[in-house]
């Protein structure tokens, strides 16, 4: 058989095989997932539930200990972009009149002046 390796990797994975008789993958450095694979699939369900659930409502809802962060990185992990939906002001009759006053005031203005004031 033949394997696309240098020679030297081939050796090391035997000489551990004869070692341990395992090739499973060793802990790592680093800090341990604060959540459980369980609880990674309970976020992402609550998002695609309902996508205006925010990164500090999820684990709230879910009871799960763990920050925003964390929830956004579950979230990205499963390509689900997280961001915050837009609050719009509801409209009421003084805006109606005061944005229809603005359009009315320039309304025959050139192009041009928009370009040269804002």
């Amino acid at each position: 058989m033949t394997l696309a390796c240098l020679v030297r990797t081939g050796q090391r994975w035997i000489s551990r095989w004869q070692e341990e008789r395992s090739l499973a993958n060793k802990p790592r450095r680093g800090r341990p997932r604060v959540t459980t694979p369980q609880q990674d699939a309970q976020i992402v369900a609550a998002s695609r539930t309902n996508s205006k659930k925010t990164a500090v409502s999820i684990p709230r809802d879910l009871q799960i200990q763990c920050t925003p962060q964390t929830t956004r990185r579950r979230l990205r992990e499963n390509s689900i972009n997280c961001h915050v939906p837009a609050c719009k002001e509801v409209l009421n009759e003084n805006h109606r009149e005061t944005r229809l006053g603005f359009a009315m005031q320039y309304l025959g203005v050139d192009v041009n002046f928009w370009n040269s004031h804002f």
